[in-house]
């Protein structure tokens, strides 16, 4: 059975989160004994990078509607590959760091550019991103610490993926 948790259904969770840890806690442990208990499958849509790595053995990265990154939670968070992915992580908020800004204005979804659609803001761009736009199945790369549970590999969608 999947359950779909989207920004909405976040809002007591992340209220939560900022009142007290060991509730934080609390509530993390019961959600994943309900998932071991009635075979669940979560689907958070969030743009918290901090709180859906507690609850996800899996995660996705997308940008403007395409799937960005695809790895294993421990391998997402140890070593983002995508520059959108450490872009989001870098701008998880630490006590008195502030975080690094990105370049330009966030793309438009009615007019996406052409090639990767993060080029226009990302900073490893090359001439060759807005010309290719890498599509499923995503660049595969080595399996990491934190292997898929159904052994797929790790995917990135950056034509610089094995440079990083």
């Amino acid at each position: 059975m999947l359950l779909v948790w989207d920004e909405n259904a976040w809002q007591d969770y992340l209220w939560w989160q900022a009142q007290d840890r060991r509730v934080l806690k609390r509530i993390n442990l019961l959600l994943a004994d309900i998932q071991r208990q009635y075979r669940l499958t979560y689907l958070f849509i969030a743009h918290d990078l901090s709180v859906v790595e507690y609850l996800s053995d899996r995660v996705g990265v997308m940008y403007l509607g395409k799937m960005a990154e695809l790895a294993s939670s421990e391998d997402l968070y140890a070593e983002p590959l995508h520059p959108y992915t450490k872009a989001l992580l870098a701008a998880v908020p630490e006590l008195g760091v502030a975080p690094p800004p990105l370049q330009g204005e966030p793309a438009s979804p009615l007019s996406v550019p052409s090639g990767c659609a993060f080029h226009p803001r990302c900073p490893l761009a090359i001439p060759t991103c807005s010309e290719v736009e890498l599509d499923v199945p995503l660049e595969r790369l080595h399996v990491g610490a934190g292997a898929l549970p159904d052994g797929d590999i790790r995917r990135v969608a950056c034509i610089r993926a094995r440079e990083l």
